[in-house]
């Protein structure tokens, strides 16, 4: 379901993405997060966009897209939304990465790291949206 201030992505046109750490955090903490951000970006965003540049930095990233056209677009269902709901499962796979090694369960055998939970992304605002 859409909420008015969702701007929808429409099908062959150009955009500049960008999104930055929630509340000035590190999107990216280690070295390691940059290779695994970019194959969640490849499983979910390759498939459905063009990409001509990019940039991650440590607390913020940009990328240069062209969406691909509807009919392009094999084995997806549900096409309206299609292009926001690929964005949004690439930010929600990471985020839940990013806290499950930063907040670990007893069952994982990883060492306790500093704490974090919650949204690694700023939250889109109407404000925002309208720079775009």
């Amino acid at each position: 379901m859409y909420k008015e201030t969702d701007i929808p992505l429409i099908s062959e046109q150009y955009y500049h993405i960008y999104n930055c750490g929630n509340n000035g955090e590190n999107l990216f903490f280690e070295e390691r997060n940059y290779p695994y951000f970019l194959k969640l970006y490849a499983k979910y965003i390759y498939p459905v966009t063009n990409t001509y540049a990019y940039c991650l930095m440590k607390n913020h990233f940009h990328f240069l897209i062209r969406m691909k056209p509807l009919e392009d677009l094999e084995g997806f269902e549900n096409l309206p939304g299609l292009y926001s709901r690929q964005f949004s499962n690439l930010f929600n796979a990471y985020t839940k990465a990013i806290n499950k090694y930063h907040h670990p369960t007893e069952m994982t055998k990883m060492p306790p790291q500093p704490c974090r939970v919650g949204n690694v992304f700023l939250l889109p605002t109407t404000d925002r949206q309208k720079q775009v």
